[in-house]
């Protein structure tokens, strides 16, 4: 059941609020974030103790990166019922955005004392990993984030943070969690190009990240100038094997495609150095710069 359903088939709500708050999802999924956050606020000045119209305007306004504003309102849901599990959570994961992890760790205590279920549990625990890796505590990352993936395997998010947190601890699992989470973003809907370049980098050799490269770089799913990024990622790594011909090739195309992109100029300046064209490596950096 989706946040939606849920909210909407709370109990105590009239069908006109209801509709509302299903009216804002909509605009929302169009794109429209100003008009359905617009609508929300008004509806919670009407029904200011409504705890599932804080719940819906927290969750659009954290979707709307307005962290400030997504913690004002699940503030106002805990603070209308401390059984709200989905304010404490929403409260948490936006605390943990905004860099303030003693109050994220409360509300995720909050999650984890109060609910059973499982995909909630696993957002709870993968939000004190993240907690934990950005302060450097890598085993306690590490044992949240794999308690959060064992909850919820197919979230791409957790696989990637919990194979950064290995990564950081030298753990060569930490890898295969960055590529299983890169290879489910390319067969999604919306490929991340950050996590596939991230994941290859983390395998200084093989054949496994020159695969996954590849797959991005003929990724229906890309837009040019993406494709172009990947192209150029796939380009450095053959000319860090010597495979001059087809690097070039590749670095030449992603240029042609993006000729102002700092990676794409970064990869052909490494690719003309490792070919003995300084000059042109030189060119290509003053152009990055």
């Amino acid at each position: 059941m989706g946040l939606l359903d849920h909210l909407t088939g709370l109990a105590g709500l009239t069908d006109d609020v209801r509709e509302e708050i299903a009216l804002a999802f909509a605009f929302s999924e169009r794109g429209d974030f100003g008009t359905a956050v617009s609508r929300l606020s008004a509806l919670a000045e009407a029904h200011p103790r409504a705890v599932p119209v804080q719940l819906a305007l927290g969750e659009l306004r954290a979707r709307q990166a307005d962290d400030e504003g997504a913690v004002a309102a699940f503030g106002r849901a805990v603070d209308l019922s401390v059984d709200a599990v989905d304010g404490w959570l929403g409260l948490g994961e936006a605390l943990v955005r905004l860099g303030r992890p003693d109050p994220a760790r409360d509300a995720f205590r909050r999650v984890l004392s109060q609910s059973d279920d499982p995909p909630r549990r696993a957002r709870a625990h993968a939000g004190r990993g993240r907690l934990a890796l950005a302060a450097g505590r890598l085993a306690k990352a590490v044992r949240e984030l794999r308690r959060a993936a064992e909850l919820a395997p197919e979230e791409i998010t957790v696989a990637a943070d919990l194979g950064r947190a290995l990564v950081a601890a030298r753990d060569p699992e930490g890898s295969q969690w960055l590529m299983r989470a890169a290879r489910a973003a390319l067969d999604g809907d919306a490929a991340d190009l950050t996590l596939v370049t991230e994941a290859a980098a983390s395998l200084p050799t093989g054949k496994a990240a020159e695969e996954l490269l590849r797959a991005a770089a003929s990724s229906p799913r890309l837009d040019d100038g993406a494709r172009a990024v990947a192209q150029a990622a796939l380009a450095r790594r053959l000319a860090e094997g010597s495979r001059l011909d087809e690097a070039r090739t590749l670095a030449a195309a992603a240029l042609a495609a993006a000729p102002s992109s700092a990676p794409v100029l970064a990869a052909w300046r490494d690719v003309a150095r490792a070919g003995g064209d300084y000059r042109e490596a030189l060119r290509a950096a003053r152009r990055a710069v």
